[in-house]
C-alpha cells in the first residue's frame, strides 16, 4: 500500500534540544537570548545573544518520584509555539524521539501541546531500560526503511529530520547517508547548553518548505547552522563531541 502522506516527518528530542543548560558553562539562564554578550567559560560570547538563540522563558521544575527525580526545566515558548504551529497546521509530522519517553504527555502539558497532533514514539522500554542503548538510531532506521519500501512501492518517500543533541552526530549522519533510495534527511545537531539556535532553527523551515529531491542527507551542527551535506562531512567526523548533555 502506497503512503500518501507528503509532511515531512519531524523526529524531536528534548533535553539539549527545547529544554537547555546554560548554567553548565557559567551562563544565566535569563541572559540567553536576551543580553547581546555574556560571559562563557572566561571569555565574552555573542552566541548566546538575541540573533543566535531564543529567549529561555519557559520555566518550570517537575518532581517524577523517586524514578524520575527532579527536572528544573528552560525552555523557548517562541520555539515551541513555531514548532507546534507547523505541526498543527500540518506542514511536518512531529513525534517526540526521547528518553522523557514515560513523561511526554507532562511535557505536552507545559508546552500547551496536543497529544492527538504531536505523537510519541517508543522507542525503550521505561522499566528495564531495554533499548534505551542505541534505540533512537535504530527507531529512525526504521523510519528510513518505511519510506524506502514506501519508494519501491512507487511512491513518494516523505523527508525526514532529526533534532538531537547527542545522536543526531556526524557518524550517524554518515551513516545514513549510505541508505540509497530513501527520501532526503536533515540531522539537527543543538548545542545542549542553548538548544536550537534561531539559524538551526532557519535550516529546518527551509528544509521542510522544500525539501531537496533525492536521498541527500544535511547536517547541521554549532559549525554549520546552516547546513552541509553529508559527503563534506569526512573531514570532521572525529571532532570531540562538545554537546554538553546532562539531560534525562
Amino acid at each position: 500500500m502506497v503512503d500518501d502522506s507528503s509532511a515531512p516527518i519531524v523526529l524531536l528530542d528534548f533535553d539539549g534540544v527545547l529544554n537547555a543548560f546554560p548554567d553548565a558553562i557559567g551562563v544565566r539562564y535569563e541572559d540567553v537570548g536576551v543580553a547581546p554578550v555574556v560571559e562563557c567559560r572566561g571569555r565574552m560570547t555573542d552566541d548566546f545573544g538575541p540573533e543566535r538563540a531564543f529567549r529561555l522563558d519557559g520555566v518550570e521544575t517537575l518532581r517524577l518520584g523517586r524514578r524520575g527525580g527532579t527536572w528544573h526545566l528552560h525552555w523557548s515558548r517562541e520555539l515551541a509555539a513555531n514548532l507546534y504551529g507547523l505541526a498543527e497546521s500540518g506542514v511536518i509530522d512531529l513525534r517526540w524521539l526521547s528518553t522523557w519517553q514515560p513523561y511526554v504527555h507532562i511535557l505536552d502539558g507545559l508546552l500547551g501541546w496536543d497529544p492527538d497532533v504531536v505523537h510519541n514514539t517508543h522507542w525503550y522500554d521505561p522499566l528495564t531500560g531495554r533499548g534505551r542503548m542505541g534505540g533512537k538510531l535504530h527507531a529512525v532506521v526504521d523510519e528510513v526503511i518505511r519510506q524506502l519500501r514506501v519508494a519501491d512501492a512507487g511512491g513518494r518517500p516523505r523527508p525526514i529530520v532529526w533534532v538531537d543533541d547527542e545522536e543526531a552526530s556526524v557518524a550517524n549522519a554518515l551513516m545514513l547517508h549510505g541508505h540509497e533510495g530513501a527520501g532526503p534527511m536533515l540531522l539537527v545537531n543543538p548545542l545542549a547548553f542553548r538548544g536550537i539556535s534561531r539559524r538551526q532553527w532557519a535550516c529546518v523551515r527551509r528544509f521542510v518548505a522544500d525539501p531537496p529531491e533525492g536521498p541527500v542527507v544535511i547536517y547541521s551542527d554549532t559549525m554549520h547552522e546552516d547546513g552541509v551535506t553529508a559527503d563534506r562531512l569526512h573531514d570532521i567526523d572525529r571532532l570531540p563531541d562538545m554537546t554538553g548533555h546532562r539531560g534525562l
